[in-house]
C-alpha cells in the first residue's frame, strides 16, 4: 500500500510537473501574445502619432483659410463702402442734373417771354411802319401839308422817348 500510495504520489508529481509545463507554457504564450498585442499599441499609437500630426497641418491650413476669409470680409466690406460714396455720388450728381434742367426750364420761360416781347414790338413797329406810310400817301396827296406833318410826326416821336 505504501508502494500505491508513493505511486499515486509519483502520478500525483508527474502530473503536477506536466501541469506547471502546460501552464508554463500557456504563460509563455500569453507573454508572447502579449508582446505582441505590446508591439501592435506601439504601432497604433505611432500612427495616432502621425494622425495628431496632420491633424495639426490641417488645423493651420484652417486657420490660415480663415484668415484669408477675414481679409476677404474686409475687402468685400471696403469695396461696399467705396460703392456706397459712389452712389452718394451719383444722387449729388442727379440732383444737381434736376436742378440744372430746373435753371434751363426757367431760362427757356423767360426766352419765351422775351420772344413774346420781341413779338409785340415788332407788332407796333409794323402798325408804326404802316401807321407812317398811310401818313406819307396821304401827305403824298396833299403835297402843302407833307412838310409840316413830317415835322409834326417826328417832333412827338422825339418827345415820346424822352
Amino acid at each position: 500500500m505504501k508502494e500505491l500510495i508513493k505511486e499515486g504520489i509519483e502520478k500525483d508529481r508527474h502530473r503536477g510537473l506536466i501541469n506547471q509545463i502546460k501552464l508554463e507554457g500557456g504563460i509563455r504564450l500569453l507573454l508572447a501574445s502579449l508582446e505582441r498585442i505590446l508591439v501592435s499599441l506601439v504601432l497604433l499609437l505611432a500612427s495616432l502619432e502621425r494622425i495628431l500630426v496632420s491633424l495639426e497641418r490641417i488645423l493651420v491650413s484652417l486657420e490660415r483659410i480663415l484668415v484669408s476669409l477675414v481679409l476677404l470680409l474686409v475687402n468685400l466690406e471696403r469695396i461696399l463702402v467705396s460703392l456706397e460714396q459712389i452712389l452718394v455720388s451719383l444722387e449729388r450728381i442727379l440732383v444737381n442734373l434736376v436742378l440744372l434742367l430746373v435753371n434751363l426750364e426757367r431760362i427757356l420761360v423767360s426766352l419765351e417771354q422775351i420772344l413774346v416781347s420781341l413779338e409785340r414790338i415788332l407788332v407796333n413797329l409794323v402798325l408804326l411802319l404802316v401807321n407812317l406810310v398811310q401818313i406819307l400817301v396821304i401827305h403824298r396827296n396833299e403835297h402843302a401839308f407833307y412838310l409840316c406833318y413830317v415835322g409834326c410826326i417826328l417832333n412827338s416821336r422825339k418827345s415820346s422817348f424822352y
